[in-house]
């Protein structure tokens, strides 16, 4: 194939949303997911969610060993459902029309549109900023040039996003080691006064975690057009690498950049990195942090567009909204969506939202992931029937009042173990502040989920001869 040819190949338009991938179409490599997962997490979003730790309190020490924990433990959860592509070769939330059936899963989706339609917003302000300092456009303008830019990459689709995050991960991976080498050798003086406490530990672990566990609905997204016979272990491990070890490297950066200057850094994030190094190195600097922070907007932004289509798909014709004019008005929505919430975000403060946002994904997927992964790996190990979850008719029904119930009452419990910055629940209030909401709302949501699955020979049993391999088409 000719350079030329593949140029051409890259910028067509996918034509599917969220159609079964048929193996006549599936292509790509398992290592494609490290850097899928590696270029989204090296940005400035990153870094002020480390330095989140350092604001709570945590010395740098402390707040290092919080980094390696919450993200270990998230991307745990993220990467197994990244291994659910290939064998499903579907997008995350039609999948997870098997727990909660077809119009039941609405209730999911909304949480999966927030979560990513608030990280767009993050996202769309931090590249504004970067195109602040160089071309010099307020902030608001440069929210909706980021909007157009995201809007051609997800129009484009699948490829040409795999590609953007693959060219771009040599990039800034070079940067990152330019501003790690830079802040070892900065010697400012840091008037931070630490107040290592339990509660603050334990604070920043979720915080951590739910970075990870925010990526739960999309994964699969990016992993989807594998060929079936992918090995499971690849798909885990490459995307947990790729997640893992960029998510750690920024946000302990984050949290060293906000140990060396609190003040500094949390009023001007982008200003005190850029700063770091020669002042003759503002333009390519700035070039490089714009695309970084396109990268995971645009993940973020994808996503909900499959969502969104999810959603209207019981209720018209798939191919009018995968079709051109369909693609045209879903994706438009959601930009625009994420430009208005942006000039919210900016009005309000970045490192405020960030944590906002990160508390709000966390309350309301942690029950969602737990469902989801005891369904798939433990009652059906992978074996569904893909023409049933399009068919109200199916084995999925319209509404499976078991999933939302089970996924509502997960959130209500969590109530009581929560500290946000709106509400602290009682027991989090008794433990000085610890949230481990998410931690009870996954061990609830998976043990009920389980604990009251239908059993061989009940009448409420799907038909074993119905659930089939996830590689039979669809009906069309």
């Amino acid at each position: 194939m000719t350079a030329g040819s593949t140029v051409r190949q890259a910028l067509k338009y996918e034509s599917k949303s969220v159609e079964y991938v048929g193996q006549d179409e599936r292509h790509g490599k398992a290592w494609h997911l490290f850097t899928v997962w590696f270029t989204p997490n090296m940005n400035i979003v990153a870094l002020i969610t480390g330095a989140i730790a350092v604001e709570l309190g945590l010395s740098l020490s402390w707040a290092l060993i919080t980094i390696i924990l919450g993200n270990g433990v998230g991307a745990l959860f993220m990467a197994s459902h990244s291994a659910q592509g290939p064998r499903m070769g579907l997008p995350q939330m039609i999948q997870s029309r098997a727990q909660f059936g077809l119009l039941g899963n609405i209730l999911p989706c909304l949480a999966t549109i927030f979560s990513g339609v608030a990280f767009t917003a993050l996202g769309f302000v931090l590249a504004a900023q970067t195109l602040n300092l160089t071309i010099h456009t307020s902030i608001n303008v440069g929210i909706v040039i980021c909007g157009v830019v995201c809007f051609i990459l997800i129009f484009i689709g699948y490829d040409v996003i795999h590609r953007y995050q693959r060219y771009l991960s040599w990039i800034v991976a070079a940067l990152y080691v330019l501003w790690t080498i830079q802040l070892a050798t900065t010697h400012q003086a840091q008037a931070n006064h630490p107040a290592v406490t339990v509660a603050n530990i334990v604070l920043a672990i979720s915080i951590f975690a739910s970075w990870q566990i925010s990526w739960a609905p999309y994964v699969s997204d990016y992993s989807r057009y594998l060929p079936r016979d992918t090995p499971m272990k690849s798909v885990f491990w490459y995307t947990f690498a790729g997640s893992f070890f960029s998510s750690v490297w920024g946000m302990a950066l984050g949290a060293w950049a906000a140990w060396l200057s609190l003040d500094k850094f949390s009023s001007d994030s982008l200003g005190f990195m850029i700063g770091l190094s020669a002042a003759g190195a503002l333009w390519i600097l700035a070039l490089i942090n714009f695309l970084s922070q396109i990268a995971p907007t645009v993940l973020e932004s994808y996503t909900p567009f499959l969502t969104v289509v999810s959603i209207f798909e019981p209720f018209t014709k798939l191919s009018k909204l995968s079709g051109a004019v369909g693609r045209v008005i879903l994706t438009l929505s959601v930009v625009i969506i994420g430009v208005v919430l942006g000039i919210i975000t900016n009005a309000t403060g970045i490192v405020s939202s960030a944590q906002n946002y990160l508390d709000v994904m966390l309350y309301s997927l942690a029950p969602w992931t737990a469902i989801n992964l005891v369904d798939y790996y433990l009652i059906h190990h992978g074996n569904y029937s893909v023409p049933d979850l399009f068919d109200r008719k199916g084995i999925y029904k319209v509404i499976n009042y078991r999933g939302v119930i089970i996924y509502l009452f997960s959130v209500g419990i969590e109530f009581l173990f929560m500290n946000s910055a709106v509400f602290v629940g009682p027991v989090s209030h008794a433990l000085g502040g610890a949230d481990i909401a998410w931690i009870v709302a996954l061990i609830v949501a998976g043990g009920l989920w389980y604990f009251t699955r239908p059993r061989a020979g009940s009448t409420r049993a799907e038909p074993a001869a119905s659930v089939t391999g996830a590689g039979a088409e669809p009906v069309s």
